[in-house]
């Protein structure tokens, strides 16, 4: 077969020269840093090559140009990366970029600007960010077995500062609440995470952004951990109902910065453990029964069926408004202040048993 690429031009075609921003990134750094580098997507609509292009962007009172000289072909993207002047205290201050010129004519009136921001966070009050791990899995996935192995072992190194969520896809276990999380945060195969909804890998051998090796994953989470933070979470209180149908909830959310407006929403999230499910397991057959070439972790997988009834924990049953409930954070933020919300999360129809069950309350940026 051929690949064809049709372009109109006319009236009623392309227009010659069409960039559209994509994307300007939201970066968070420390005090005291010289510069944040900010990333800005481009695409090229229009049936020319955009020989250049110059974007002006705007951070709080500062205004910058700044020129893209890269050559993008008709539905190419592209980015530029440059660097402001940081803020010297700690605030959130929206960033915005537009594009002004191309091919040196001025399409700032055809040209609508697209925002991000930066967060800039006192080293001395950035608290420990928790490292979240939407993991995904599934019993009928044979690799699956070796990302629970690998939050039993995260969950007994890191304790409480590590935080899974195992979200099953294809059997039995399944929730379609999380249907969310996999098209918008999806990794590219199973097993597989989402790692503070920030980057994905496999969940034992990790992103191989900031490490590798066995258990390649905890580099990731040390990664995860020095982050600038500028809120602290807190469940405060958590109470059941009487028909135990009802969890009552109410944190505390305190923010080491000031911001005017408020980005930021609350997620409920209840997990349960000790369930069952069939699994199936490839690491019986695809080592012929000789652990040489499995981690020493995994070992004990080789000699398990290649289909077993398996232990479930930490698995996704529900979750409350998926992109955040409006209003559970409100402006502006105040540096220093701390806001209560309380939510009433239903126990889900799906829940066995709510002994065995955990509430995870996420503060998402909305932004």
């Amino acid at each position: 077969g051929f690949y064809l690429n049709c372009i109109t031009e006319g009236e009623a075609g392309l227009k010659p020269y069409e960039i559209k921003l994509d994307d300007v990134t939201h970066t968070r750094a420390y005090i005291g840093e010289e510069e944040a580098t900010f990333s800005i997507g481009i695409t090229n609509y229009g049936y020319l090559g955009i020989p250049s292009a110059k974007l002006r962007c705007k951070l709080g009172d500062l205004t910058e140009d700044i020129d893209f000289n890269k050559s993008l072909g008709y539905m190419y993207y592209g980015y530029i990366e440059t660097d402001l002047p940081t803020p010297r205290e700690a605030v959130r201050v929206p960033l915005t970029a537009q594009i002004i010129e191309v091919a040196g004519q001025d399409v700032s009136a055809e040209q609508s600007p697209e925002s991000g921001s930066i967060t800039m966070v006192s080293p001395s009050l950035s608290v420990l960010r928790r490292a979240v791990m939407e993991e995904f899995t599934g019993g009928w996935c044979g690799w699956c077995p070796r990302g629970s192995r690998a939050i039993e072992l995260l969950s007994e190194k890191y304790g409480d500062s590590f935080i899974p969520i195992a979200i099953h896809q294809g059997d039995d276990l399944q929730s379609d609440d999380f249907l969310y999380v996999l098209s918008n945060y999806g990794s590219n195969g199973f097993p597989g995470f989402s790692m503070n909804r920030l980057f994905t890998g496999d969940p034992y051998y990790g992103s191989g952004q900031y490490g590798g090796g066995d258990l390649g994953v905890t580099h990731d989470i040390d990664h995860v951990a020095v982050l600038p933070c500028e809120a602290d979470l807190e469940i405060t209180d958590c109470t059941l109902d009487a028909q135990g149908t009802a969890i009552q909830v109410t944190t505390a959310t305190s923010f080491s910065i000031d911001c005017n407006t408020a980005p930021y929403k609350l997620v409920y999230v209840l997990t349960e453990d000790s369930l069952q499910v069939a699994q199936s397991n490839y690491y019986s057959t695809a080592y012929g029964g000789s652990t040489d070439s499995t981690p020493d972790d995994l070992d004990y997988l080789v000699s398990l069926p290649g289909k077993y009834l398996a232990e479930a924990n930490h698995v996704a049953r529900s979750m409350t408004a998926p992109s955040g409930i409006e209003g559970s954070i409100s402006a502006p933020i105040v540096k220093g202040e701390t806001q209560t919300y309380t939510y009433t999360v239903p126990v889900s129809d799906n829940v066995a048993n709510l002994a065995n069950s955990n509430l995870v309350v996420l503060l998402l940026d909305s932004d």
